[in-house]
């Protein structure tokens, strides 16, 4: 039953949410609303008290009746395209994590994570039924209890990180201490005798005290899937299998995506990609992550060599000499070898871990437009040999305006060079069918939306094949 929160609010706090407003505001009023009209059950896990105005910059964390998990999922998709939002990011697990965006005025976004249950690796550590149970109202939205969200908090930060990296340790504890025969019967359902001892001695000492949270997750979690063991074998293999299938099915559709942004210096790809890391900075909770040029597994040949690489931006990029037929095919050579291992390394493993973007600033193809930056002297068709083996990215962006404008913004390169190096990009753009050109000769703020808008609905597109168009 959901009782009414005796929490006071702040007036500070109460009359800052409403003299301003923020751009997710209408779409999360409008999804609280239609969810309470629907009647799903649900209850908010931490981090509320903002709603429904705002998440704060918070991922919104919402524990569901498994029944309607698919239900309000899909109703969360057609509420977002009310407000000229889409799924931009998702992948299922025990529940369903999901990445939300659009633009209505101003560019918002939303992180919505669906839990089913709360688990570690397919297995329950607490009881979800329990929390849901025992959820309070705020402004009419269901939400945990205190003491159930900072318990569940600390106990998936454990078995997850193996810290307490938001700091949950001391609130729970303290939450746990009045009532600790409630909380030990569901600790040790979960944990069994022995893991529930461990963890009610944890939340009873001192943060400063006893072993190392590391040391005791590693054995929390092996107490944890020996009781499950124990209880039902036949279920504890099928949640692992069940568990097991969805991660590799990532594997296969990664939830992450990657975009690679080319253009001359001057044409604007900074501008670009901090505007595109404000946009989606909300709807991905900050997993944004921007590499210059490659991915970097292997070091730049100049500090490979025993040299020191620029501290900061470079200047005069064609300052070196080339290198001979020889020194270039190493070069190129050296710097493919980098793309392929670090993408499959580095790149790869971030995209299927979790819905985030990582973005380029320039690609391998910066050796179609300008080989000279990295001193390579080869035909076009040697660059193309090496082209086959490179890791695509989902979509690339090509940044292009008159010779004149980008040469007023940064005389770095000759105006001859810019011509040059645009009527490559030119080229190339229109034989790579998942590259667009943008105009950044135009204003700022349209040559933003307009990529952006090219960002967000090659997203979509991505989640549509994936997961089907929402039905109306």
């Amino acid at each position: 039953m959901i009782e009414s929160s005796n929490e006071p609010v702040a007036n500070g706090v109460d009359m800052k949410l409403h003299s301003r407003r923020f751009p997710e505001e209408p779409f999360l009023i409008d999804l609280f609303a239609e969810w309470q009209r629907l009647n799903y059950r649900y209850a908010v896990l931490r981090d509320y008290q903002t709603l429904p105005e705002t998440t704060d910059g918070h991922d919104l964390d919402l524990l569901v009746v498994p029944e309607d998990l698919e239900p309000m999922f899909q109703t969360t998709r057609r509420v977002a395209a009310r407000h000229r939002g889409q799924l931009l990011a998702c992948y299922r697990q025990s529940g369903i994590i999901a990445r939300f965006a659009g633009k209505e005025g101003a560019w918002w976004g939303v992180a919505i994570d669906f839990f089913s249950d709360l688990s570690y690796r397919g297995l329950p550590f607490f009881d979800a039924a329990k929390v849901l149970a025992h959820a309070i109202s705020w402004r009419t939205i269901p939400v945990a209890t205190q003491g159930d969200a900072m318990i569940v908090g600390f106990i998936k930060e454990l078995l997850h990180n193996g810290c307490d990296r938001k700091n949950y340790r001391v609130l729970a504890s303290r939450e746990f201490c009045q009532d600790i025969p409630g909380y030990s019967v569901i600790l040790e359902k979960c944990f069994g005798p022995k893991g529930a001892l461990v963890l009610t001695r944890l939340f009873q000492q001192e943060p400063d005290r006893g072993e190392p949270l590391e040391s005791v997750a590693r054995h929390v979690r092996r107490l944890h899937k020996q009781q499950h063991r124990r209880i039902s074998p036949g279920q504890y293999f099928k949640r692992r299998i069940h568990h097991a299938l969805h991660r590799g099915r990532r594997l296969f559709f990664p939830p992450g995506y990657c975009l690679a942004m080319l253009g001359t210096d001057g044409s604007g790809k900074s501008a670009m990609i901090e505007s595109i890391e404000q946009a989606l900075g909300s709807a991905l909770h900050g997993a944004i992550k921007t590499r210059h040029w490659r991915p970097g597994l292997l070091p730049s040949i100049v500090v490979l060599l025993g040299g020191k690489g620029p501290d900061g931006p470079v200047t005069n990029p064609h300052q070196a000499p080339g290198s001979g037929k020889i020194g270039s095919l190493l070069r190129l050579g050296y710097y493919a070898l980098d793309f392929l291992l670090g993408y499959w390394l580095i790149v790869f493993p971030q995209l299927v871990r979790q819905p985030c973007l990582c973005i380029f600033d320039r690609y391998f193809y910066d050796f179609y437009m300008d080989p000279l930056r990295s001193r390579v002297n080869l035909p076009p068709w040697i660059v193309r040999l090496f082209d086959g083996f490179i890791p695509k990215p989902d979509l690339v962006i090509c940044l292009g305006a008159e010779p004149e404008v980008i040469f007023a913004r940064k005389p770095e390169l000759s105006l001859k060079e810019i011509t040059l190096q645009m009527d490559r990009l030119r080229r190339w753009q229109q034989t790579f069918s998942r590259s667009f050109w943008v105009d950044s000769g135009q204003s700022m703020e349209q040559t933003r939306d307009e990529v952006t808008t090219l960002l967000f609905r090659a997203m979509a597109r991505k989640m549509e094949r994936h997961y089907g168009i929402f039905p109306e």
